[in-house]
């Protein structure tokens, strides 16, 4: 594959996506009250979820069974049970800190979860106007709900996390009006960071370092960590979806760069980085495959084959396009510092590997 092209079209926009954790190879997506598992060639769907009074933004799987997504319909999180069918009422969210302000309003819920222990050790993150923007936390071992961090001044947009079984520090990036921020803890504080973007409001497309690049109405993020086979990570790729440009961008955590995935002209025309058009993408995500560092080793690495949800469809980029953003900006940190690791990876990136091989 050499550039974007479409895997399948959508009645609504697409506002969530992610692996499939009942069934490999296959990935679940989000589009008004609907929730699908799709093929990864996008030709076989089933329907998880289809209800016309709620509007999944976002969702997370517990396990291969429940899903917990909100339900910006009823500015609420609800579980679903994909054996039965059957959806919980909203969950009733409360601070007990604080009974000022609502949590939610039809315009939040962006929510990651992370259970690193299993169940018992579920975290919720979801993002709120509450107190002119935060991030609030669910703890299922406490069943307590706190305010992570507050006065972000708006509502984030989207949040990934730097995950520590991927060699990160447990820190969160978000999208912010239309900047892009990493929240982090710092002496048991959580605090924040400017990482790119305008902190005055100012919308463009501009490419190049941090502090001339400009988004406009940015929202879901994907973190890629690259690394060495027992070392932290050492360079980050962060994915954004900058929806009001009909772009993707390409943040160089290492190389403080950004670069962009298509022409930013509204439309749906298939191609190469410079002439591909999209339609308001708001989600993003890329397969993992299985590190072959050391045998029987679980570490993940992400395959740089995304697949992006837009404005009434589903596409993908392959290897070889977002391989020449590397050559661009990373070849010369890569030989300083290649291995054989990072050269298996590369090969298999522009060779993907079988679907149920992730």
């Amino acid at each position: 594959m050499e550039g974007l092209e479409d895997l399948m079209k959508t009645n609504s926009p697409v506002y969530h996506m992610e692996k499939d954790k009942r069934t490999s190879g296959r990935y679940i997506y989000s589009s008004g009250g609907l929730l699908q598992t799709v093929s990864l060639d996008g030709k076989n769907v089933a329907t998880i979820h289809n209800s016309t009074s709620h509007n999944i933004t976002s969702f997370y799987q517990l396990n291969k069974d429940r899903v917990i997504f909100f339900d910006s319909a009823h500015q609420c999180i609800r579980q679903l049970s994909r054996e039965t069918g059957t959806v919980e009422r909203c969950f009733d969210w409360r601070l007990d800190v604080d009974k000022e302000g609502a949590l939610f309003d039809n315009e939040s819920g962006n929510l990651i979860g992370f259970d690193e222990s299993g169940d018992t050790d579920l975290t919720l993150i979801v993002t709120s106007k509450y107190k002119n923007g935060s991030l609030l936390k669910y703890d299922k071992r406490s069943d307590n709900i706190t305010v992570l961090i507050s006065g972000l001044g708006g509502l984030p947009g989207g949040i990934a996390r730097h995950d520590p079984q991927d060699g990160g520090d447990g820190s969160f990036y978000i999208t912010l009006k239309h900047a892009v921020y990493r929240i982090y803890q710092h002496n048991g504080v959580w605090d924040r960071e400017w990482i790119a973007g305008s902190k005055k409001n100012k919308t463009g497309s501009t490419d190049g370092s941090f502090c001339v690049g400009l988004f406009n109405h940015p929202s879901a993020l994907f973190l890629i960590p690259t690394r060495e086979s027992t070392q932290q990570a050492k360079t980050m790729q962060l994915y954004v979806a900058d929806t009001n440009n009909h772009k993707i961008r390409i943040l160089d955590l290492k190389a403080k760069a950004i670069d962009s995935i298509c022409s930013g002209t509204e439309g749906h025309t298939n191609g190469n980085f410079n002439d591909c058009q999209m339609s308001f993408p708001r989600s993003i995500f890329s397969r993992s495959i299985i590190s072959r560092d050391k045998p029987n080793s679980t570490t993940l690495y992400y395959d740089p084959y995304l697949i992006i949800g837009e404005s009434g469809r589903i596409r993908k980029v392959g290897s070889k396009l977002i391989f020449l953003f590397y050559l661009k900006y990373a070849l010369p940190y890569l030989v300083s510092n290649f291995t054989i690791i990072q050269l298996e990876r590369l090969v298999l990136w522009l060779y993907p590997l079988d679907q149920d091989a992730y």
